[in-house]
């Protein structure tokens, strides 16, 4: 990652997430950001897109499907990590987490690695580092029975190459990281928010609930923690079989 460049523009990007939309009502909003800092020379025009999760509380009657289709989407055409900057590194802050949180997210960084031959994922630590820009933690976002995740990525508009990704899971709703039925699965819901750092987007259409990229979660649901067909047509057409 260019990270002398993105250290240099550190400030403007304070400044843009502090402009930013707030968090949108509704299910899960895709590309609820808004790009930054256009017609400016210095720094170089970034772009940011922000996606937030907001589950069911049950299951919902349609659910699940039995058939893995094999429908994927993208965010943004064209965008995507570029080859000189791979393999991308991240550090993931698990101190309001639930014990095994840090394997389970391990284990979602793998699920989509495992369907490509381009290596995407390099070091993934528990440990601070400031040479590391993309990041997942637990915080508060908005209380209990809200957003249960928020991930952000932004990326160099002329070139759409990405920059960096932020994910943050609510440190105030239940998780678990066995699929227990009143909670949250961690892996479930990373490996979802990780195919948005892949610039895939959601799926909302009944017919594609197998698959990860499908917008709906809730309680107890492990089904996203492997990939459908659909998502791992997405991944192979950005990064190859």
């Amino acid at each position: 990652m260019k990270t002398k460049i993105l250290m240099a523009v550190l400030v403007s990007l304070l400044v843009i997430l502090i402009v930013s939309p707030g968090i949108p009502s509704g299910n899960k909003a895709g590309e609820q950001g808004q790009d930054a800092g256009k017609g400016a020379k210095t720094p170089p025009e970034i772009g940011m897109i922000t996606f937030v999760n907001i589950p069911y509380w049950t299951s919902p009657p349609w659910y699940p499907p039995e058939v893995e289709t094999d429908t994927y989407r993208f965010v943004r055409g064209g965008i995507q990590w570029a080859i000189d900057d791979l393999p991308v590194d991240c550090v993931v802050d698990t101190s309001e987490a639930p014990t095994g949180a840090f394997d389970a997210i391990k284990d979602a960084f793998e699920e989509w690695e495992s369907w490509t031959s381009t290596n995407i994922y390099g070091v993934i630590k528990n440990t601070p580092d400031p040479e590391i820009s993309n990041t997942v933690s637990w915080g508060p976002i908005d209380g209990l029975g809200g957003a249960i995740a928020v991930t952000q990525f932004m990326y160099w508009v002329n070139t759409k190459e990405l920059i960096m990704f932020n994910i943050i899971f609510d440190s105030e709703e239940p998780w678990s990281t066995t699929g227990e039925g009143d909670s949250f699965d961690v892996k479930n819901v990373m490996t979802h928010e990780l195919g948005h750092t892949l610039v895939l987007d959601d799926l909302r259409s009944l017919r594609d609930g197998a698959l990860t990229m499908h917008a709906y979660t809730w309680p107890g649901d492990i089904t996203k923690r492997d990939l459908g067909l659909g998502d791992i047509l997405g991944i192979q057409a950005i990064y190859g079989e």
